[in-house]
């Protein structure tokens, strides 16, 4: 936003664009004379910043602590991560790795400026989970007599990146396969989905 001042009134003018302007101002007289003049280059108008970053992995264990973290802002000069960590870590690298001490959820934060001071920020949420554990039965009798007849798989990753479940019968035969992510560390199998081998 401009503000001119003319003769104690103001003109107001909201450039939209980043860029540099020229400004004319043509005045008329009661008598009708009209003057104009033209000031090349009168406003300079700076592009705005605008935070934004992106993080690998999306989830890790506390044995891969580690997160890089990438920044996608535009027309940022300056940056500041805060890593959300109790000891209140923190980086001006424009795409920091940081890997963290203990299991939980972190809010990071990422401001950033131009030369101007113009500021903009945004945050996310990066989760350090406890090192893969897997517990399964490694019988059940899924007959419907409604004894042992579930078999359910449960993990220490709430959402891990890939997942495959294979249920082999006593002769090695492929009786049951899922490959659907589990949900919240765990996938329950009803009897029905299995076939009985000879």
């Amino acid at each position: 936003m401009v503000v001119i001042l003319v003769e104690g009134s103001a003109v107001e003018h909201c450039f939209l664009e980043a860029g540099s302007y020229d400004v004319t101002l043509t005045i008329t007289t009661a008598d009708g004379c009209e003057g104009t003049i033209t000031r090349l280059n009168a406003v300079n108008v700076l592009a705005v910043p605008v935070a934004a970053f992106a993080y690998s992995p999306s989830v890790t264990t506390i044995d891969q602590p580690a997160f890089q973290f990438i920044d996608q802002s535009t027309d940022a000069t300056i940056w500041k991560w805060s890593f959300g960590d109790p000891d209140d870590s923190l980086s001006t690298d424009r795409s920091p790795a940081y890997a963290y001490s203990e299991v939980g959820c972190y809010t990071v934060e990422l401001q950033v400026a131009n030369d101007l001071g113009c500021t903009s920020s945004t945050s996310a949420v990066v989760c350090i989970e406890d090192e893969f554990l897997l517990f399964a039965p490694n019988a059940f009798t899924p007959n419907n007599d409604e004894i042992n007849d579930g078999f359910e798989v449960i993990t220490s990753v709430a959402d891990p990146g890939f997942f495959q479940l294979l249920i082999f019968d006593r002769w090695g035969q492929v009786l049951f396969t899922a490959t659907e992510k589990i949900r919240n560390g765990q996938v329950k199998v009803h009897p029905s989905a299995f076939t009985r081998g000879g």
